[in-house]
């Protein structure tokens, strides 16, 4: 209950907690959200997310993860490199390589 009450205080509040910039101008997705905006299962997510391919933008009170919106672009990049049959470790250096740019 305490919890939920201080959920309800923080909306009233006029002063920003621990909301980001980013996070403000856009919603966060949490993994069934994205889930369903790219078609892939949530397992599939997370195991992504575990070998560091997507990346967890903020958790919420209760730990779920949350996906800035860029990502479901991710997945579509992630899924056409596996077309090219890229493994997950040549898929995590080439993510990184685009980044960069």
């Amino acid at each position: 209950m305490d919890r939920s009450l201080d959920i309800y205080l923080k909306a009233l509040s006029d002063r920003p907690d621990e909301v980001s910039a980013a996070s403000t101008a856009q919603p966060l997705m949490r993994i069934g959200q994205l889930a369903k905006a790219t078609g892939e299962s949530n397992a599939t997510l997370r195991f992504w997310t575990k070998e560091g391919l997507l990346e967890v933008a903020d958790t919420t009170e209760a730990n779920y993860q949350l996906y800035a919106p860029e990502m479901a672009d991710r997945v579509a990049r992630i899924r056409q490199l596996q077309t090219q049959r890229f493994t997950i470790k040549e898929i995590r250096a080439r993510l990184a390589e685009e980044k960069k740019r």
